[in-house]
């Protein structure tokens, strides 16, 4: 640390309370925390009343470390309230924050995300390495319609509320998480306009995509696999209106499914033009970058 202060100013049956404890990190992480604990093993409550963290620097901190990071860029910001029970050492926190100008390795200032989270509980269990969710809500937009008002043309980019539980995350994380979300294909487009400039006037996609999803299994199907291969998961995925490099398509709702870290689109009928079209097609995760999959020549009917 470049910096810090404690100051105590109870001491009771080793129980003590800390005022404030101001930590700042290469310029890069500032964090003020207060509360109460104790070193005869009682527990623990301590109220951070702020973590702010600048991600550039943060990023470039960790790579001097690790060798190896994808770029960041924005800041973090995040309260949160934390009790830690006695005995069994159980870390429970409360809290909430946002993520400001976020951008994820080269992507330009126009592809930026401001986003607001929160959540009721985060439960740790050192012992098993279990992490329980509660509650856990997102809700993002493009950084340059952050400001506006939720109009009917400016809905965020995503919103999600999630609960469940990662288990042995330490060693094999295994997931069963339920959830709802909700995106935008307008601010959707507009991101990737933006990143791939070529798709401009070429793909076009209009409404709301959201509902149920679940999300479970291990991270990996075996050790020696990349990460999402052992997931599966169901959503569904689609969209008001579309138009895609010349073809005009109505509203189609895909029952989408996750397995072995890929994403799968069944064949599902679309109107296309003035016919019909079957459209299907997969995303596989577990590639990097991510690969898409569409089926072979489609003929309208």
């Amino acid at each position: 640390t470049q910096s810090g202060e404690i100051i105590l100013r109870e001491h009771k049956a080793e129980r003590y309370r800390l005022a404030e404890m101001v930590l700042n990190v290469e310029e890069a992480a500032r964090v003020q925390v207060s509360g109460d604990f104790s070193l005869a093993g009682d527990g623990l409550q301590a109220k951070t009343t702020l973590v702010h963290l600048d991600l550039q620097r943060l990023s470039q901190w960790l790579t001097a470390f690790s060798g190896e990071m994808t770029p960041l860029q924005g800041t973090l910001t995040f309260t949160a309230d934390i009790t830690q029970a006695p005995q069994t050492r159980v870390l429970t926190v409360r809290g909430a924050g946002e993520a400001a100008n976020l951008l994820v390795g080269e992507a330009s200032p126009a592809e930026a995300v401001h986003a607001r989270f929160g959540f009721d509980q985060i439960r740790w269990d050192p012992a098993t390495a279990d992490l329980g969710i509660t509650a856990l809500e997102l809700n993002g937009r493009l950084a340059q319609l952050a400001g506006q008002d939720a109009a009917a043309d400016n809905k965020p980019l995503l919103t999600a509320r999630a609960d469940g539980t990662i288990k042995n995350l330490r060693d094999e994380p295994t997931f069963d998480i339920n959830g709802n979300y909700e995106s935008s294909w307008e601010q959707v487009t507009q991101l990737l306009h933006q990143a791939v400039p070529d798709t401009r006037g070429q793909v076009s996609l209009e409404g709301v995509c959201g509902g149920p999803f679940a999300l479970t299994g291990p991270l990996r199907s075996a050790p020696d696999q990349p990460a999402g291969s052992g997931l599966v998961g169901n959503f569904s995925a689609g969209w008001a209106a579309a138009a895609l490099y010349g073809l005009t398509f109505g509203e189609a709702v895909f029952p989408a499914r996750l397995h072995d870290g890929v994403i799968i689109l069944p064949d599902t009928p679309v109107a296309a033009g003035a016919g019909v079209m079957n459209l299907g097609g997969e995303v596989d995760l577990t590639s990097r970058p991510a690969v898409v999959r569409l089926q072979g020549k489609r003929q309208i009917l």
